[in-house]
């Protein structure tokens, strides 16, 4: 007999979100270890990698690359990561993720005394764009 009832997915279930993160952070942190570029704040070298930075107020959280540039500045660059984005008005988790990043100055201006926050990626493994109007 079937059932209604809905069954997870195995990349749900099996850790594939927390798989392609590891991926990430292995990524930022062999930027970090060399002093590298990051390919988004091109003027500077990577001082500082830190994760899940929600314990310090971040909601975009999943990582934060800190970087100095020629001049001593020091440039922020935010990331929450995603298995699948699809960006879209009506998807849920799309507005959450933007809306957190949005509210982070508003709501956390200390993370901003003294440096910029650059930019915000949520780098993802699949990225679906839907066409849709909201009314």
């Amino acid at each position: 007999m079937m059932s209604d009832r809905c069954v997870s997915s195995p990349a749900s279930t099996g850790g594939a979100g927390t798989f392609f993160e590891q991926h990430v952070v292995a990524y930022w942190l062999a930027q970090l270890l060399v002093r590298g570029i990051p390919p988004i704040l091109r003027d500077c070298m990577i001082e500082e990698v830190k994760l899940q930075t929600s314990d310090i107020g971040w909601k975009t959280d999943d990582f934060l690359i800190i970087g100095e540039s020629g001049s001593g500045s020091q440039r922020k660059l935010a990331g929450q990561v995603k298995l699948t984005f699809t960006v879209s008005a009506i998807d849920e988790d799309c507005r959450k993720t933007v809306q957190a990043f949005w509210q982070e100055p508003y709501e956390a201006p200390t993370h901003y005394s003294n440096t910029s926050l650059d930019c915000w990626i949520a780098p993802a493994q699949r990225v679906m764009a839907l066409n849709s109007s909201i009314d």
